[in-house]
């Protein structure tokens, strides 16, 4: 009997020791999951409806064809490579738009708010960024990982103050393999 009490602490340090030094954490170098629960600014809503997929309900790897069938805004260019559409907001506001394709389906979306003042430009950026800091992971700036579906990408988000064409510049970029 007494033998049993120290037989049993030594088998109970043993199988600790065994124990395999695996971290029970989720690396931090993989891009997040799709965060498509982020509520888009209101005054961008009809820009990114539907609020799924990298952007208007578009993955990468989806085909051109697939898109444009899908998206019921006014084309302004067709080409092999590439869809742009085009989206009033008001009188002096609008957006462009495009899916550019490598063999046919979507690897970069481009998107052009272009704002009438320089305030509103700086108000999309702002309501953009804060958008995108709660949707992907920041890496630098004006710069985030995400992915979707799967696919890794970079979202990049520019601010035009001053110029002519006063407004936001964003581009999603899934990575290459």
């Amino acid at each position: 009997m007494k033998l049993k009490a120290p037989y049993s602490l030594f088998l109970l340090l043993l199988l600790i020791s065994c124990q395999p030094n695996t971290p029970t954490e989720v690396a931090q170098d993989l891009p997040p999951g799709p965060n498509n629960q982020v509520e888009v600014p209101a005054i961008l809503l009809n820009l990114f409806s539907p609020n799924s997929g990298v952007f208007r309900g578009v993955d990468f790897g989806k085909d051109l064809a697939a898109v444009m069938a899908a998206d019921s805004s006014e084309v302004v260019e067709k080409t092999d490579k590439s869809l742009t559409y085009t989206m009033d907001f008001s009188d002096l506001e609008f957006a462009d738009y495009q899916f550019e394709a490598d063999s046919a389906t979507v690897s970069r979306i481009k998107v052009d708010i272009f704002a009438a003042t320089p305030e509103s430009a700086q108000y999309y950026h702002q309501q953009l960024k804060e958008f995108f800091d709660a949707k992907y992971r920041p890496r630098a700036d004006d710069l985030w990982d995400g992915s979707e579906n799967g696919v890794p990408f970079t979202a990049f988000l520019q601010s035009v103050e001053s110029g002519e064409d006063l407004g936001v510049f964003i581009v999603w970029e899934a990575e290459k393999n």
